[in-house]
């Protein structure tokens, strides 16, 4: 891996911690160009949330997507944005990316539960019922740690 890449995430990292986000911004920006890692993703849509910028956050996070298409994490993420944007089709749709990637997402699943409550899709909702009683584990359903989001 080349030195450039190596310095220029932790960098990133450490800037967007010291409050400077836009020179943070840039590091990681560079960091994806040099290496896609999925980390670098991740970072720079906290930024763009941090200022503000959910739709930017959205559009980092689509790519994202597309470039680590199996990521649980980036799937989840951009369906929680899409959530805060009231966008509940492309939630659900995202969700339902990342549950057929994990069944097991404990996430995935309690988002869409709460989505479902918000706003009752009916054919969805006996899918993803009939979904969640065959497919987790009881051991996640007692242990609460597991439902920290």
């Amino acid at each position: 891996m080349p030195l450039s890449v190596i310095i220029f995430f932790p960098l990133g990292l450490c800037l967007v911690n010291m409050g400077e986000l836009e020179k943070g911004r840039e590091h990681l920006r560079q960091a994806i160009q040099l290496n896609k890692h999925e980390n670098s993703y991740l970072a720079l849509a906290r930024v763009h949330i941090a200022e503000g910028d959910v739709q930017g956050a959205v559009d980092i996070f689509r790519v994202a997507t597309e470039v680590y298409p199996d990521s649980v994490d980036l799937a989840v993420a951009l369906a929680l944005l899409y959530m805060d944007l009231s966008d509940h089709a492309k939630a659900l749709d995202q969700f339902g990316t990342a549950l057929a990637i994990d069944p097991s997402c404990v996430k995935a699943i309690l988002a869409v539960g709460a989505l479902l409550q918000v706003r009752p899709y009916v054919q969805f909702s006996c899918v993803f019922h009939t979904f969640t009683c065959t497919c987790i584990p009881m051991y996640l359903l007692e242990n609460q740690s597991a439902f920290t989001v």
